[in-house]
C-alpha cells in the first residue's frame, strides 16, 4: 500500500487544516529552522500511534495541541489523518474490499481522545497491529527522527536486533509467544489454584471417612436396638388391652347416677338465665348513658380549648396590621428619596453623551488620515520586498553556479578512479552468473518433487489441527462450565444452611415435618405470599408454632399436653359462618389475612381459624382511620406486622419478628432448592460433555503426532532445499544487479565527463553577468530603505495620537455606564418598593377578614359549650333513675346462683369420681395408642408374635446397654455418608482437572518452543541477508572499505547484535571514533539494507543529509531514488541536491507568528 494523503489540523504550529499530497517517490520539506518542519514528521508518528510526549517533544500529550499566539487562540483539539491506497502490493487482510485506508487519531483539550479507522472508531492495538513487521513503529527502522540517525550506530546491541527482528516480520511470533506466556502463566495459576483444592478436598475427605465409619457403626447398633425396642412396645401393648376392661363397668354406674342430678340442675338453669338476661338489659342501659356523658364532657373540653386559641389568634392579627402599617410609612419615604437621585442621574448621562459624540468624532477624522499613510507605506514595503527577492535570487544562483562547478570536478575525478576496478569485477560476475545458473535448474527440479510429496501430508496435519483446537474448546468451555456450577451450587447450598439454622433445623432432608406420634406444626403446612412474611409472622407469632391433631380426644391423651409447645388446633376446627366485610372505598385495605396465606392441601380450615377476622392495611395510620370511622369488628395488620385490635389496643408484635423472619427463610430456602436442582442438573450435562470432548481430544492427539513425525521429515528435506535454492538466487541476484550498476554506473560516468566540461564554461559567463545585476539591485534596496523608514515614523507619530484619543473615548464610555448601572439599579429599587407597599395593602386587607372569620368562630363555640353543659345534665339524671333496678335484680341472680352452685359440687363429686376411673382408662387407652403409634410410627404398621423363650426383663437391660454404647459414641454426622460420597466424587473430578491442566501446560510449552524455532529461522534467514547487503551498500556508499554484522554470544532468542565498520584507508576501529559524517553514512546504510530485505510502505527521514557533504548527499539521493521504486520517501531537509531529487517539494514557513504554512511545489516530469 502507498501513502496517498496527510492531513493535520491543530497539531502544534500547524493550526490551521493542512493537506500534503504524498508522492509515490520522494517528497521533500524545506524551510527556515523553527518553523514546524519537523512538526509534520511529528504528525505522521502521532498517527501511527505514538504514546510518549517526550519523543514528539513535548512534557505532556496535551501539549501536541496548537497552544496559540498573541493574534489567535488555543485550538480545542488536535487531528492527523493519513491516507493509504492499495498498489497492487501488500495490504492488511482485515481491509480486504476497501481500496484505499484512512488513519485518524484526534486529541481533545479536555484529556478525550480517539482512533479511528475510515472514520470508524477502533482501539490503539487496531492500527499497531495494522502496520505491524512494517518499521512503521516507535522504534522502527521506517522512521529515522532529526539528529538521531547516528544513534542507530551506538545503539546497545538488543536495539539493533530488534531493528532486524522488525525486517523479519516475527513481530507476529512475539506477539503469539508473549500471548502463549500469558497463558501458559494462567495455566500456572491455574495449576496451583487446584493443587489448594486438591489439598484441601484430601483433608476433607479424610476427615469425613473416619466420620462415615463412626454413621455406619451406629447405625448397626441402632438396628439391633430398634428390634428388641420393637418387641417390648408388643409385650406392653398386650398387657394394656387386658387391664382396659376393668374400667369399662366401673363407668357404667357412675354415668346413672350423673343423669338423676342433671335432671334436677336443669330447672335451675333456666331460672337463672331469665335473671341474667334481666340484668343485663339495665346494665347496658346503664353503660349507654354513660358513653353519652363521655362524649358530651369531650365535646365540651374541645369546645373551651378552641374558644381559647381563637382569642390568642386575634391578638396576634392585631399585632401583625400594626408592624405592617409601621412599614407602609417608611417605605413612601423611600421612594421619594429614590426618585430625586433619579432624576439627577438622569441629567448627568445626557452631558456624557454629548462629549462623547464630540471624541469620536475627532477620532474618526484622524483614523482617515492614518489610513492614506499606511497605505502609501505599503507600497514602499511591497517594492522594497520585490527589490530584495529579486537580489536574493541572484546571490542564490550564483552560488549554486559556484557549488555545481565544484560538484563537477569532483565527480569527474570520482569517475575516472574507480572505472578501471568496475571492469575487472564485471568479467568476474559474468562467469559465476553462468556457473550458477546450471546448478539452480538441477536444484529446482528436486525442490518441485519434495514440494509436490509434502502437500497430502500437510492437509491432513491441519484437517487433524483445526478439529483438536475445536475438541480443546470444547473442553475449556465445559471445564468453565462446571467450575462455575459447582461455585453456584456451594453458594446455594451455603444458602440453605444458612437459612436452615434460621428456621431452626440441623438436616436438609425432603421429609415430612412429622413429630413422633405424627403431629405437625402449623408453620409446615402453609406458605405466603412474596412481602407479606412479616404481616402474617408477627400477627400469628407463636400460633405458627401450634401441633396439628386429627381431634380433641388425641390431644388430651397426650401425656404432657399441658407442657409441649405453645398450643394445639384439631385439623377440623369450628369455623364462624359470618365474616365482616372488609370496608369499602379505602386504597389502604390490602385484604383479608388469609387471602396472602396459601394453605397445603388439607389445611385450609385450620389456616382460617388463625387467620379469621383479620384485616391487612398498608399502615398503622391507615388502621386508625378505620378504627375511628367506626371499622372495629375485626383487627387491623399492618404490612410490617403491627396490630390494631378492635378494642383500639395497638400490639408491636415485636416479640413475634423471629416468625416473620422463619417464614421469609422457608419461601428462599424453597426457591433455592429449586435452583439447586436446575444447577446439579446442568452439572451433571457439562461433566458428560467434557468427558466426551476429553476422549475425542486424546484420539486426535495421537493421530496428529503420527502425521506430525512423517511432516517434519518432509520440511526438514524441503527446508534444506530451499535454504540451497535461495542462497542461489540470492546470490545469483546478487551478481546480476552488481553487473547492471557496473554498466550504469560506467555508462553514465563516461557521459557526464563530456557533459561537466562543457557546462563549466556556460557557468562561469553567467557568473559574470550575474555579479553586475547584483551592483545595481543593491544600490536601488538602499534607497527605497530609507523612504520606507521615514514613511514609518510618520505611520508612528499618527497612530499615537489616535491611540490617546481613543483612551479619552474609552474613558467617557465607562463613566456613562457607571451612571446608567446606577440609574438602572435606582430604576429597580424603586419598582421593588412599590411592590413591597402594594404586598402590605394586600396582606392589611387579608387581615382584616381574617380577624372577622375568627370573631364569628368564638361565637359559635361559646354556643357549643351551653349545648354540651345541657346534655351532662339531662344524662346525669337518666343514670341515677336506672341504677336501683339494676341492684334488685343482681341481688335475685346471686340467690340463685347459689342455689345452683351445691347443685354443682354434688355433681362434681360425681364427676370426680367418673374422670378418675375414665382418667385411668383413658390413660392405659392412650398408652396403648401411643405405644401402637410409637411402634408403627418407628417399625410399620403390625404387632410381631413374641418369641416363647421371650426375657422382657434381659430385652431391655439390652436395650439399655445398647443405648448407652451409642450414647458413648456422642454426636454423629450422618451426613457425613453422603458428604463422603460427594468429596470422593469431587477429589476425583478434581484430580482429572489437575492432569488436564498439566497436559495443557505441556503443549503450551510446545507452541512457545515451535514460535521460537520459527522466529530463529526467519531471524537468522533475515540477519543473513541484511548482513550482506549492508556490506554491499556501505562499499558503495564510501567507495570501499569493511563493515560488518556479528551477534554477540548468549541465548538465540536474546543475543545482541553489534555493527562493526571500518572505512577506506582505515583500519577497523570503535563506532564512537568515527566522525559524524561517516557514522550517518554508516547508520545509512545499514537502514537502507534493511529496506532491501523488507521494504516498508514509506520512509521519513528528518534532516539525515545534514553531517554529509555534498558528494555524500549525492551518493544518499542516488541510492533513495533506487529504492523509491519499492518505497516511498518523506523527507525533511535544507539542502539543495536533496531538494532537487525530489518529485514534490512543500516548503514551510510563518505566515503569521507561531502559525506554520506549508506550500507546496511539482517536479515531476510531465513526460514521466
Amino acid at each position: 500500500m502507498k501513502l496517498s494523503r496527510i492531513e493535520i489540523k491543530g497539531f502544534k504550529s500547524i493550526a490551521k487544516k493542512t493537506t500534503l499530497a504524498v508522492s509515490s517517490g520522494v517528497t521533500c520539506i524545506a524551510g527556515p529552522n523553527g518553523c514546524g518542519k519537523s512538526n509534520i514528521i511529528d504528525a505522521v508518528r502521532w498517527a501511527l500511534g505514538e504514546q510518549s510526549a517526550k519523543s514528539l517533544r513535548a512534557s505532556a500529550m496535551n501539549e501536541v495541541i496548537f497552544s496559540g499566539t498573541h493574534d489567535a487562540g488555543p485550538g480545542s483539539l488536535a487531528s492527523v489523518s493519513l491516507e493509504f491506497v492499495r498498489d497492487g502490493g501488500s495490504f492488511p487482510k482485515t481491509l480486504e474490499g476497501f481500496e484505499q485506508v484512512s488513519v485518524t487519531r484526534r486529541l481533545f483539550r479536555t484529556g478525550e481522545s480517539e482512533y479511528l479507522i475510515n472514520n470508524v472508531k477502533c482501539r490503539l492495538k487496531d492500527i499497531t497491529d495494522l502496520f505491524l513487521d512494517t518499521g512503521l513503529h516507535r522504534n522502527g527502522y521506517a522512521i529515522i527522527e532529526q539528529g538521531k540517525v547516528k544513534d542507530i550506530i551506538q545503539a546497545r546491541p538488543e536495539e539493533i536486533r530488534y531493528l532486524i527482528e522488525d525486517a523479519a516480520e516475527v513481530g507476529r511470533f512475539r506477539i503469539k509467544r508473549t500471548e502463549a506466556l500469558r497463558r501458559l502463566e494462567a495455566t500456572s495459576r491455574n495449576l496451583e489454584r487446584i493443587n489448594d483444592l486438591l489439598g484441601e478436598v484430601t483433608k476433607q475427605r479424610n476427615e469425613l471417612k473416619t466420620q462415615a465409619n463412626r454413621a455406619q457403626r451406629y447405625q448397626e447398633l441402632r438396628a439391633e436396638a430398634n428390634t428388641l425396642s420393637r418387641l417390648i412396645m408388643a409385650f406392653d401393648i398386650k398387657e394394656m388391652a387386658d387391664l382396659r376392661g376393668t374400667y369399662a363397668s366401673e363407668l357404667r354406674a357412675i354415668d346413672d347416677r350423673i343423669g338423676t342430678a342433671e335432671e334436677q340442675g336443669a330447672g335451675l338453669r333456666e331460672r337463672l338465665a331469665g335473671l341474667e338476661a334481666l340484668s343485663g338489659q339495665h346494665k347496658a342501659r346503664m353503660e349507654q348513658l354513660s358513653s353519652r356523658l363521655s362524649e358530651a364532657e369531650s365535646s365540651l373540653l374541645l369546645a373551651k380549648r378552641e374558644m381559647e386559641s381563637s382569642h390568642a389568634r386575634l391578638g396576634d392579627i392585631d399585632a401583625t396590621r400594626v408592624m405592617i402599617s409601621q412599614n407602609l410609612e417608611e417605605s413612601r419615604r423611600s421612594i421619594g428619596d429614590e426618585e430625586e437621585r433619579s432624576t439627577a442621574l438622569r441629567k448627568e448621562q445626557e452631558d456624557l453623551q454629548n462629549r462623547m459624540a464630540d471624541v469620536q468624532a475627532q477620532l474618526d477624522g484622524r483614523l482617515s488620515g492614518y489610513g492614506v499613510q499606511e497605505k502609501d507605506h505599503e507600497s514602499l514595503e511591497r517594492l522594497y520586498q520585490e527589490k530584495r527577492t529579486a537580489l536574493f535570487e541572484v546571490i542564490t544562483e550564483v552560488r549554486a553556479l559556484d557549488q555545481r562547478i565544484q560538484e563537477v570536478q569532483d565527480r569527474h575525478r570520482e569517475v575516472v578512479s574507480t572505472l578501471r576496478r568496475r571492469q575487472q569485477d564485471l568479467d568476474a560476475l559474468s562467469e559465476n552468473e553462468e556457473t550458477l545458473s546450471g546448478d539452480l535448474a538441477t536444484l529446482e527440479q528436486e525442490l518441485s518433487q519434495a514440494d509436490r510429496a509434502r502437500q497430502p501430508a500437510a492437509q491432513e496435519i491441519e484437517t487433524v489441527k483445526a478439529a483438536m483446537q475445536e475438541a480443546q474448546e470444547r473442553i475449556e468451555t465445559c471445564t468453565r462450565s462446571v467450575i462455575g456450577l459447582e461455585k453456584d451450587s456451594a453458594e446455594v447450598s451455603a444458602k440453605i444452611g444458612m437459612l436452615a439454622r434460621i428456621i431452626g433445623i440441623e438436616e436438609l432432608q425432603d421429609a415430612s415435618r412429622y413429630s413422633s406420634n405424627g403431629s405437625r406444626k402449623v408453620a409446615d403446612t402453609l406458605s405466603v405470599r412474596d412481602g407479606f412474611e412479616a404481616a402474617v409472622g408477627r400477627s400469628m407469632g407463636n400460633a405458627l408454632d401450634f401441633l396439628i391433631y386429627r381431634d380433641h380426644e388425641e390431644i388430651l391423651s397426650l401425656e404432657d399436653f399441658r407442657t409441649r409447645g405453645p398450643g394445639f388446633v384439631i385439623e377440623q376446627p369450628h369455623i364462624k359462618n359470618h365474616e365482616h366485610p372488609l370496608p369499602a372505598g379505602n386504597p389502604g385495605v390490602l385484604g383479608q389475612l388469609r387471602e396472602f396465606i396459601e394453605p397445603h392441601e388439607g389445611y385450609a380450615d385450620v389456616v382460617l381459624a388463625l387467620s379469621q377476622n383479620m384485616c391487612v392495611v398498608d399502615g398503622m395510620e391507615t388502621a386508625v382511620s378505620l378504627w375511628k370511622g367506626g371499622h372495629r369488628s375485626c383487627s387491623f395488620v399492618t404490612v410490617d406486622g403491627m396490630i390494631l385490635e378492635p378494642s383500639g389496643v395497638i400490639r408491636t408484635t415485636n416479640e413475634h419478628t423471629k416468625y416473620a423472619d422463619i417464614l421469609k427463610a422457608r419461601a428462599e430456602m424453597k426457591t433455592l432448592k429449586a435452583k439447586g436442582t436446575i444447577i446439579e442438573a446442568e452439572m451433571d450435562r457439562q461433566k458428560a460433555a467434557l468427558l466426551n470432548a476429553k476422549e475425542e481430544h486424546q484420539s486426535l492427539t495421537a493421530r496428529y503426532h503420527g502425521g506430525l513425525g512423517a511432516l517434519q521429515a518432509l520440511d526438514q528435506k524441503l527446508t534444506a532445499l530451499s535454504e540451497k535454492r535461495q542462497g542461489m538466487l540470492n546470490q545469483k541476484e546478487r551478481i546480476h544487479e552488481q553487473k547492471i550498476q557496473l554498466e550504469t554506473d560506467l555508462s553514465q560516468m563516461m557521459e557526464l565527463s563530456k557533459r561537466l566540461d562543457a557546462q563549466a564554461e556556460t557557468f562561469t559567463g553567467r557568473r559574470k553577468d550575474l555579479e553586475g545585476e547584483r551592483s545595481q539591485q543593491e544600490e536601488a534596496l538602499k534607497v527605497l530603505d530609507e523612504e520606507k523608514h521615514v514613511s514609518k515614523e510618520r505611520l508612528s507619530s499618527s497612530l499615537a495620537e489616535i491611540q490617546a484619543t481613543r483612551d479619552l473615548l474609552h474613558g467617557l464610555e465607562v463613566a456613562a455606564a457607571e451612571k446608567a448601572a446606577a440609574h438602572k439599579a435606582i430604576s429597580e429599587n424603586l419598582d421593588m418598593r412599590r411592590q413591597a407597599v402594594a404586598k402590605d395593602l394586600a396582606r392589611l386587607d387579608e387581615l382584616a377578614g381574617t380577624r372577622q372569620t375568627v370573631e364569628q368562630a368564638v361565637c359559635a363555640r361559646s354556643r357549643d359549650i351551653e349545648q354540651a353543659q345541657e346534655a351532662i345534665r339531662t344524662g346525669r339524671g337518666q343514670y341515677d333513675g336506672v341504677l336501683p333496678e339494676y341492684e334488685k335484680a343482681m341481688n335475685l341472680l346471686r340467690a340463685a346462683r347459689e342455689e345452683a352452685a351445691e347443685l354443682r359440687s354434688s355433681i362434681d363429686g360425681l364427676e370426680r369420681a367418673r374422670a378418675e376411673t375414665l382418667l385411668k382408662d383413658k390413660e392405659y387407652e392412650v398408652a396403648y395408642a401411643l405405644n401402637l403409634e410409637r411402634m408403627e410410627g418407628r417399625f410399620g404398621p403390625g404387632i410381631p408374635e413374641l418369641p416363647e423363650s421371650f426375657d422382657v426383663q434381659q430385652a431391655r437391660q439390652r436395650v439399655n446397654e445398647l443405648e448407652e454404647r451409642i450414647e458413648r459414641m456422642g454426636q454423629i454426622n450422618f451426613a457425613s455418608l453422603e458428604a463422603f460420597d460427594h468429596a470422593q466424587k469431587r477429589w476425583e473430578d478434581l484430580h482429572r482437572q489437575y492432569e488436564d491442566i498439566v497436559r495443557a501446560s505441556t503443549r503450551l510449552k510446545e507452541v512457545i518452543a515451535s514460535i521460537e524455532r520459527q522466529s530463529i529461522k526467519a531471524f537468522t534467514a533475515t540477519f543473513t541477508r541484511v548482513r550482506e547487503y549492508f556490506q554491499e551498500i556501505f562499499t558503495a556508499m564510501f567507495g570501499g572499505g569493511k563493515a560488518d554484522l556479528v551477534l554477540s554470544e548468549g541465548d538465540e532468542m536474546d543475543s545482541g547484535i553489534e555493527i562493526f565498520a571500518s572505512p577506506p584507508f582505515k583500519r577497523l576501529k570503535a563506532m564512537s571514533l568515527l566522525s559524524e559524517g561517516e557514522k550517518t553514512l554508516c547508520a545509512i546504510s545499514f537502514i537502507f539494507a534493511l529496506f532491501k530485505v523488507n521494504p516498508s510502505p514509506f520512509c521519513i527521514l528528518d534532516e539525515v543529509d545534514a553531517p554529509l557533504d555534498d558528494s555524500n548527499v549525492i551518493r544518499l539521493n542516488r541510492l533513495i531514488r533506487t529504492f523509491s521504486h519499492e518505497s516511498q520517501f518523506l523527507i525533511v531537509t535544507h539542502n539543495r541536491h536533496t531538494m532537487e531529487t525530489a518529485d514534490i517539494l512543500y516548503g514551510v514557513t510563518f505566515d503569521v507568528p507561531g502559525i506554520s504554512k506549508v506550500v507546496s511545489m511539482v517536479l515531476e516530469d510531465p513526460k514521466g
